[in-house]
């Protein structure tokens, strides 16, 4: 089955600005994500991806395209994006740019059946 992780990458406007002029390119896994998760808030101009039980491992091409990238925003964007991402072991969780920018936050709960 594998460790699985979970992860949110959202930009501003400034991002798909240079994705639109191609000097950023959006990795495949965002590229074919489902539309159920992708968001944008057209108001503040944030654009959202919500990547779900993935294997996230760098030994895999997508997932290392999708660092790369995420590498380059923190290079050069550090202000205009978020990067989240939990894995299944309570102390792994990894932040990068300014989640709370994008309002998005860690939160861990306790399940069951007493709900």
């Amino acid at each position: 089955m594998g460790y699985r992780s979970e992860i949110i990458i959202a930009y501003n406007k400034k991002v798909e600005t240079e994705l639109l002029l191609e000097t950023l390119k959006l990795p495949k896994i965002l590229l074919e994500i489902h539309e159920d998760s992708k968001y944008v808030e057209e108001d503040l101009g944030y654009y959202y991806y919500h990547i779900i039980e993935t294997k996230w491992y760098a030994s895999y091409p997508e997932v290392q395209e999708c660092i790369d990238f995420i590498d380059e925003l923190v290079a050069d964007h550090e202000d205009d994006f978020a990067f989240v991402r939990i894995g299944e072991d309570l102390d792994d969780f990894e932040e990068l740019g300014v989640p709370w920018d994008f309002d998005i936050g860690i939160q861990r709960y306790i399940q069951s059946p007493f709900e």
